[in-house]
This record gives C-alpha cells, sequence and structure tokens, in this order.
C-alpha cells in the first residue's frame, strides 16, 4: 500500500469513527432532552407533567388560566402555559395548592388536575379571573368555583354542596348525582336560568333537598340539566 493509500485509509477510518460517536451523541441528546419541558418551534408554549403526592382538598388560585379537574391514572398536574406566566405547586398537609409564582404577570394557562377515580375530595376552592372551569366526574363534600369571565361546568359530579359564581359567562351543571333531592338557589342579574331546558326567568330555587347548589351571575345564563 502506498503511503497516499495508507493516509487516506485513516482518514476512512477516523470519519467512520466520528460518525459513530455523533450518531450516539444525538442519542443521548435526544433521551435527555425528551424528558425537558417541550418548546414548540415558533412558540413560546411551555408543556409540563408531574406526579404529585396524594391529597384531598384542592385549592386554585390564578389570573389567566383554564383549569379542568379530572380523572386520571393518579394524583397528577399537565400544565401548558406561556413562557413567561409561571405557576407555584405544592402539596403540603393533603392540600393541592395552585397559584399565580408573581402577581401582574403575562400570559395565559391550562391547567389539569388529575385524581384516580376512587379518590374522594374534602373540598374545591378555585377561582380565575379570566379562563373557563371544567370539573367532571369528581365525588366531593364541597366545591366553591369562581369563573370572573369565562364559562363554568360542572358534569356528572357527586358533591354535596357546590358554590358556582362569576361575572360574564356561563355555568351549566349536567347530569349531576341526587339531582332530585338537591335545593337550589340560583340567579342571574342579566340572562335567565334554565331548569332541564326550561327558562325560569333570572331566578330560580327549591328549599328542600339534602344536597345544595348556589349559583350567581352577572351576565350570563345558568343551566341545570
Amino acid at each position: 500500500m502506498s503511503k497516499s493509500s495508507a493516509k487516506r485509509f485513516c482518514w476512512m477510518i477516523l470519519i467512520l469513527v466520528s460518525l459513530v460517536v455523533c450518531s450516539g451523541c444525538k442519542e443521548r441528546v435526544q433521551k435527555i432532552t425528551s424528558k425537558l419541558p417541550k418548546l414548540p418551534k415558533g412558540s413560546s408554549t411551555v408543556e409540563e407533567e408531574m406526579e404529585l403526592d396524594p391529597f384531598n382538598k384542592i385549592t386554585i388560585n390564578v389570573l389567566t388560566a383554564d383549569f379542568t379537574i379530572r380523572h386520571g391514572s393518579g394524583y397528577q398536574l399537565k400544565v401548558k402555559r406561556s413562557k413567561k406566566y409561571k405557576l407555584d405547586v405544592d402539596v403540603k398537609s393533603h392540600t393541592l395548592t395552585i397559584r399565580d409564582a408573581k402577581v401582574g404577570q403575562d400570559g395565559t394557562a391550562s391547567i389539569e388536575v388529575m385524581i384516580p377515580m376512587d379518590a374522594k375530595l374534602k373540598k374545591i376552592n378555585a377561582s380565575t379571573e379570566v379562563g373557563d372551569v371544567k370539573v367532571q366526574r369528581i365525588k366531593a363534600k364541597k366545591a366553591e368555583l369562581y369563573c370572573g369571565v369565562g364559562n363554568c361546568v360542572l358534569k356528572k359530579c357527586n358533591m354535596r354542596r357546590i358554590s358556582a359564581s362569576g361575572d360574564t359567562g356561563n355555568i351549566r351543571f349536567v347530569s349531576l348525582a341526587g339531582l332530585k333531592d338537591t335545593a337550589f338557589n340560583v340567579s342571574v342579574e342579566e340572562g335567565n336560568v334554565y331548569w332541564k331546558g326550561n327558562a325560569r326567568g333570572s331566578s330560580f330555587a327549591r328549599k328542600k333537598g339534602k344536597r345544595f347548589i348556589t349559583s350567581h351571575l352577572e351576565t350570563g345564563d345558568i343551566r341545570i340539566e
């Protein structure tokens, strides 16, 4: 083998080794970055998922965020938020607390809280100034919900006492457990109250029942379905 051929052969070996090493580095980088919050191309949105310690109370106090409480495979939290909109999340004394990290920060968030199907909550106390609220198939003794501007829906929930209020938007109670044995005191300033599709004017009350729902809106409709 000539000197030039030997030299060319050595360079080929070095190139092949480099390709193999780089391939391994690329795989390593992919494995690491796959565990980090996702930042979509051309967007400033962060997606986060976390496992939580068990809890039986929920407190949410946010400015511009949608939130959903539903069943999942465990005690989990999913958040999709603007990069600049940060949240403080904590579980202490069996209470999950979610709140804005700073007052007056820019951006929005979408929050999903999940609990096991057999879990029962003692209390939900949640509010958002701008955003939608959805609570689905949850068992709880008591729920207090506030939605400043947005819609609030409680669907197929089993609760003893519910308080839902807002300024502008709509509130819906859909297929709640024990509806026949539930007392109501619901009203709107501008809008209508609907009982199973029938308009009842600006207020509707029923005094007897082992369960109780109170609800008030400034502008919008309240529907009990």
